[in-house]
């Protein structure tokens, strides 16, 4: 009984965010140039209402969220929080996605899969909170899966949608450093969390500011993104469980070549 009545506050959830949206299609979708000068620096920002909803979504999921977990049970403020990771960074990069894709056939396939990746990150956060849940094991698996998606997707918006490197760079950092917080989370113990998701934010950031420039298509830059991110945050869980230098690059290399193969495909098929 309890079970269905998550699900049913799930599903609520996902609909409200899915309707907000949704009504941004009826909300004036043009274009505010904010122009800024300062000596010789020069920078135009495109201002749409999306930007506005974008966050606003991310919060509202991560405090929708967080109230349906915290009907099961009382837990530390960090502890709680920190599930509001993934519905946040999930939700804001479904706006990203949408933020230049005319409305149309492609529009609302994104919002579905978008929706459908809400609601699977809502059930294994809710799945996550209970220690006695036999389906744990499989929740964290899709958890991390979907937090990694998470952040492969972001890249591919900021490409796609975000022409300059000041707007790309603010956008990878926060979801290069929340996600990152909430796999350290989820994966290892006892270690400074924020301090590395910090280090890999400011990584992710130097890998950006050095891709930007090259010649590249959007999914092999996303992919270029993606392959730097998981292997820095994978690597930090293999130091922490105490392997060894020589053990990380054996465990290193099979999705190394995998991720680098996939990259030559990308570049070469487009």
């Amino acid at each position: 009984m309890e079970n269905r009545k998550i699900q049913n506050e799930i599903t609520t959830l996902t609909g409200i965010l899915l309707m907000v949206y949704v009504l941004t299609i009826f909300i004036d979708r043009s274009i505010v140039i904010f122009p800024i000068r300062i000596s010789g620096f020069s920078l135009d920002i495109n201002w749409k209402m999306i930007d506005i909803v974008a966050p606003a979504a991310g919060l509202l999921s991560s405090l929708g969220l967080l109230q349906i977990i915290h009907e099961r049970g009382s837990f530390m403020n960090k502890e709680l929080l920190v599930h509001g990771i993934i519905p946040f960074t999930s939700a804001f990069s479904l706006g990203v996605v949408l933020r230049n894709t005319t409305v149309g056939f492609s529009w609302w396939m994104m919002l579905f899969f978008g929706g459908l990746l809400l609601f699977l990150v809502f059930t294994a956060e809710t799945i996550m909170v209970d220690p006695n849940d036999s389906r744990r094991v499989i929740a964290e698996i899709v958890l991390t899966g979907l937090a990694y998606s998470t952040f492969l997707i972001t890249s591919i918006a900021v490409r796609v949608n975000l022409s300059r490197l000041i707007l790309e760079l603010p956008v990878l950092a926060l979801v290069a450093f929340l996600i990152a917080l909430r796999l350290l989370f989820l994966r290892i113990s006892g270690v400074k969390q924020e301090k590395w998701a910090i280090w890999v934010a400011i990584f992710v950031i130097q890998t950006a500011t050095a891709f930007h420039y090259w010649p590249i298509n959007s999914l092999s830059y996303s992919v270029l993104m993606f392959l730097c991110f998981y292997v820095l945050v994978n690597s930090m869980i293999l130091v922490s469980r105490g392997y060894s230098n020589s053990e990380i690059k054996k465990k290193q290399i099979i999705p190394l070549v995998i991720l680098f193969l996939l990259w030559i495909l990308t570049e070469t098929v487009n």
